[in-house]
């Protein structure tokens, strides 16, 4: 999976996040305006531009906290989508 890629996913999903501002890896997204639907959408969004899936016991709160939490997700435990 490529970095740049997800990168610009989760910042198009934050909608606090200023047009190039930097996005520090350990920010806390819902800082960013990320809530449960915003984390909903941007799964669903992840999923579908990489053609993965993430399984149902890798989500938690803790994944959706930081960018690099939801990047070693992804990262670790996607798998390619069966559809």
């Amino acid at each position: 999976m490529e970095k740049e890629r997800f990168d610009a996913v989760v910042r198009r999903n934050l909608p606090g996040l200023d047009d190039g501002a930097p996005l520090a890896e350990d920010q806390d997204l819902a800082d960013l305006g990320m809530d449960s639907l915003g984390a909903v959408r941007l799964l669903a969004e992840l999923e579908s531009e990489f053609a993965v899936e993430l399984p149902d016991d890798a989500l938690d709160e803790t994944v959706f906290r930081t960018a690099a939490g939801l990047w070693r997700a992804f990262a670790t435990r996607a798998v390619p989508a069966t559809d």
